[in-house]
């Protein structure tokens, strides 16, 4: 069994309370402006069937929390944590997938549009190397290679936002980046 690394755990922690704290204070906020401007009028669209109206912007409020927690780790981890390419690609098409859906708050997109969207940026982060190239079976302990497939796996995953599994190959026996 491994030693439980206290320093980091610590660390994790400080990022989930600050996420948390974020998070619910800008969507308290976002809730409350909602309620006295009734932000967001659009017309009904077939996968929003609402009776009340429902603020579209709690995204925000998640990017918010994200980009807090990234520049913690850049506080505390220092110069480090942002010299590895990894960490940049993550962060920036993390971005680029809530530039997208904010875009579509403001300027409904349509459900082709955004997909096609959410695909081109998957790939992107796919060919700058953020990507699943092998797969660990469960129980078996065999690896498969998945060769061309890598790409098509690595995008429909991402689409269901695994891009935690895709940049640091938890969970699941994903292997990323080839190794």
């Amino acid at each position: 069994m491994e030693k439980l690394d206290m320093a980091g755990f610590e660390q994790h922690i400080m990022g989930c309370l600050l996420g948390l704290g974020v998070s619910a204070g800008l969507i308290a906020l976002i809730l409350k402006v909602h309620r006295h401007h009734k932000w967001t009028s659009r017309k009904e669209e077939l996968h929003h069937t609402h009776i009340v109206s429902i603020p579209r912007f709690g995204g925000i409020a998640l990017v918010a929390a994200f980009v807090s927690v990234v520049l913690l780790f850049r506080a505390v981890l220092g110069q480090s944590f942002f010299q590895e390419a990894e960490c940049w690609k993550v962060v920036t098409a993390s971005l680029a997938m809530f530039g997208l859906g904010l875009w579509d708050d403001f300027c409904p997109l349509g459900a082709k549009r955004k997909l096609a969207g959410q695909l081109l940026i998957a790939s992107a982060a796919y060919f700058l190397g953020i990507g699943i190239h092998k797969f660990q079976m469960p129980f078996l302990h065999q690896i498969i290679d998945l060769g061309l497939w890598s790409w098509p796996v690595s995008v429909v995953l991402s689409h269901f936002q695994c891009v935690s599994l895709l940049a640091w190959g938890v969970g699941a026996g994903f292997v990323s980046n080839g190794q």
